[in-house]
């Protein structure tokens, strides 16, 4: 099961600012009418932190973003950014599993949502996939350890991440 109440990690990997905003509008209808995604900046310095009182919940970035904003992770691959979330300090509140990437594919509304280690949560593999934004954030928030494994089947395969280069 999802951390409840945590934000997830959004990383930007190649330029997006023109549409960073059409994405975090939809992620939020999937949310539930929730900002569900944190927009990774510079350092974990702004990220949400866990709350004392457990009756409260962080969330994510609500928007609008800056036309002008420029994400760190830019140039980066998906192993950086899980490597990245990794390094978070114990007082951020971030689903340490789960996270989700903006490549190229963006611009046509979709994100790749990704998990690190098995449905146990065990382990450091790297699995994922793409999915519309809405339904990518919903799926986050409302799934459980073992539908990913029904969801991504054949998608996972199938999904690239297009960094905009040649790689």
């Amino acid at each position: 099961m999802r951390y409840v109440g945590t934000a997830i990690h959004l990383a930007t990997v190649v330029d997006l600012s023109w549409t960073i905003n059409a994405i975090l509008r939809e992620a939020y209808i999937g949310g539930g009418g929730v900002p569900q995604l944190w927009l990774a900046t510079h350092c974990f310095g702004d990220a949400p932190q866990k709350p004392r009182d457990k009756r409260n919940v962080n969330l994510g970035t609500e928007g609008p973003v800056s036309e002008t904003f420029r994400s760190p992770l830019i140039g980066k691959k998906v192993e950086d950014v899980a490597n990245w979330l990794k390094k978070k300090p114990d007082t951020v509140d971030l689903d340490p599993r789960h996270f989700v990437i903006l490549d190229k594919g963006a611009a046509e509304n979709t994100i790749i949502v990704c998990r690190l280690g098995n449905a146990e949560h065990k382990g450091d593999a790297l699995y994922y996939m793409r999915l519309n934004a809405r339904n990518g954030t919903s799926f986050l928030v409302g799934h459980d350890a073992y539908d990913w494994e029904q969801w991504s089947g054949k998608v996972q395969k199938a999904t690239k991440i297009d960094y905009g280069d040649e790689s």
